[in-house]
């Protein structure tokens, strides 16, 4: 069986990434996305159990939303290929310590709240930068969900309610998916030892007990970076170019 960390870096020609958003002043997005993710796979490569294959998604995209379906269908693409499980991680996530996921899990996973945590349909709203994918994951339930992402007209966090629908379809309980532990959300970080309560009680966990973290690199993508870059060095990760089967998704409109 094979073992896919599937992460994506994509070069988005809009800096408006999401309603009344501009960042243009940050800079150069795409150059500091790209080098988060190479901390992020460095810091798997270091902690991530199993023998597993990284896959890069790359792509130029008219906006945000784009880069939504290419990474919807794209994984559809690889998972239907052939029997998998897939890992993805965002460039903006980080392994903090050994983190077993593959074949650990029979169904579709999301690990951990979103902000806000409840949304119209969906009173545990989870956050879908860090899923499981395994083989034996409902099919139709996946196939359901890409003929609802190639709607052109695919607004702000219509791919995450997706994620969400597919993963309490399954029938599943809070109990039995949310773990914090695995997708510890840092958005209020870098901060003080208050940012760093009010984020411990928000997730449920502490930021010690995580395996993985999702640092949210929308918010102030260079602070971001400075953050994964200093973790990585405590925790004596060294950054190093993991050989990738890199895929260019460009195609998908």
């Amino acid at each position: 069986m094979k073992n896919y960390l599937i992460k994506g870096v994509h070069k988005i020609e809009s800096p408006v990434w999401w309603p009344g958003s501009d960042r243009t002043n940050e800079g150069d997005l795409h150059g500091y996305y790209d080098k988060m993710n190479d901390l992020s796979v460095s810091s798997f490569f270091h902690n991530l159990q199993g023998d597993w294959e990284y896959i890069k998604l790359e792509s130029v995209a008219d906006s945000v939303y784009q880069v939504f379906r290419q990474q919807f269908i794209g994984i559809w693409n690889i998972w239907k290929r052939e029997p998998c499980n897939i890992y993805y991680c965002g460039s903006d996530t980080q392994a903090l310590k050994p983190v077993e996921v593959f074949g650990r899990y029979k169904h579709f996973m999301l690990f951990n709240y979103t902000d806000p945590k409840s949304e119209t349909g969906y009173p545990h709203y989870l956050n879908a930068d860090i899923r499981y994918y395994p083989a034996e994951m409902d099919r139709e339930k996946f196939e359901e969900a890409v003929n609802f992402i190639t709607d052109p007209e695919l607004g702000w966090q219509q791919d995450q309610f997706l994620y969400n629908r597919m993963v309490w379809s399954q029938g599943l309980t809070p109990e039995e998916v949310i773990d914090p532990t695995m997708a510890y959300q840092g958005p209020w970080l870098p901060g003080d030892q208050s940012a760093k309560n009010f984020t411990d009680n928000w997730n449920g966990c502490r930021l010690e007990d995580a395996y993985v973290t999702h640092w949210h690199g929308s918010r102030n993508a260079q602070a971001k970076l400075n953050l994964m870059q200093y973790i990585n060095e405590k925790l004596g990760i060294p950054l190093k170019k993991i050989p990738s089967r890199v895929i260019d998704v460009s195609d998908i409109p």
